[in-house]
């Protein structure tokens, strides 16, 4: 008797915000914990913030809603990582924003 195969998960881009020391090797950290786990980062944003020793880092990657929590729980584990949130915006916060190749604008519903 076989056994059907489950339906996979969707995966969506999703969008983190991390707040990072500002340290020599905390990009590669961060980065080698998606490697690890298999995930391409689609885009990937670094710059420092107001705070002093504190980098900001956006990082997005195609996962399911269980393999981004995941992720974020393995972020919390890197010692360097201040804090992390998950800010991608579920389907109906997107459908009423405009994306366009470079501005992103609030649309009436």
């Amino acid at each position: 008797m076989s056994v059907p195969n489950p339906v996979p998960a969707t995966q969506t881009l999703r969008t983190f915000v991390l707040y990072v020391a500002d340290k020599p090797g905390v990009l590669d950290r961060v980065a080698s914990l998606f490697r690890r786990r298999a995930f391409n980062i689609e885009a990937l944003t670094v710059a420092r913030t107001e705070r002093a020793g504190i980098s900001r880092m956006l990082v997005e990657v195609r996962a399911t809603n269980d393999e981004a929590r995941r992720l974020v729980a393995n972020m919390y584990k890197l010692y360097d990582v201040v804090s992390v949130t998950d800010i991608t915006l579920t389907e109906e916060e997107n459908s009423t924003w405009h994306k366009s190749s470079t501005t992103t604008t609030r649309t009436s519903s």
